[in-house]
């Protein structure tokens, strides 16, 4: 599981600060976005993933890993082109959600599909097979994900703020300095959990507010399609 928590801690570091790692988007469908979902252990258990698929799973994300820590440290050296990490990092991504759901069966993809929309809640329907399913107009296509995003730059645009003055913190002089380095590394999480803190609050309520708009953008056929397609309810952990 630690290849997992890479990746985890990989869409905090590398993409929120590039292009979010689990950002639903019209071109994505809820399979494609919920790939990473493949790492939190309720999804492999309503997925019933075997240890062979597993283990083909850690490898793929241990590649896709490899490439956005590489990633990472070059565009912390040169932020001014973000691009020039951007793209290679959209392909390591795009690589690794093709390579994963080759791995699945066809149930377990549309098990996978409802544990997404499960997960993303309403912002689900600015997904492409979500929308088409329940029968969205362009109107409504347009409005939801305006309001999706709204919800997301919030999120991150205080996690860069975050991370911003995490590393306006001073490293220590002496890196082989035991007490320097302890020093800086409370302070760093003294500052990350207020921000965190922070942020939490912020966010949830603007989420909350763009959800409750979001929702009163279908019409009750609407709403009724999309509650069948969450499927049986999940035991997330």
């Amino acid at each position: 599981m630690m290849i997992f928590r890479r990746v985890v801690l990989l869409a905090t570091l590398v993409c929120l600060p590039l292009l979010g790692i689990a950002q639903l988007n019209r071109y994505q469908t809820i399979p494609e976005a919920s790939v990473f979902l493949l790492g939190e252990q309720w999804v492999q258990a309503e997925l019933k993933i075997s240890p062979a698929q597993l283990k083909s799973i850690q490898k793929s994300f241990g590649d896709y890993a490899n490439v956005a820590m590489d990633l990472q440290s070059k565009y912390r050296k040169d932020r001014a082109h973000k691009e020039k990490y951007n793209t290679p990092l959209k392909a390591a991504q795009k690589k690794l959600i093709a390579a994963s759901l080759k791995l699945l069966s066809i149930a377990q993809r549309s098990r996978l599909m409802e544990c997404g929309i499960q997960k993303y809640g309403i912002f689900s329907v600015t997904s492409p097979d979500v929308a088409r399913a329940i029968g969205m107009t362009p109107e409504q296509n347009k409005m939801a994900m305006r309001y999706y995003m709204t919800s997301y730059n919030t999120m991150d645009t205080l996690s860069k703020e975050t991370a911003a003055r995490v590393r306006a913190i001073p490293q220590p002089k002496d890196p082989n300095n035991k007490k320097q380095v302890e020093a800086y590394q409370k302070k760093a999480n003294e500052v990350a959990k207020a921000g965190r803190d922070s942020d939490v609050q912020k966010i949830q309520a603007v989420q909350a507010a763009m959800e409750k708009k979001t929702t009163a953008l279908l019409t009750k056929a609407q709403l009724a399609a999309f509650e069948k397609l969450k499927g049986k309810p999940a035991k997330m952990k």
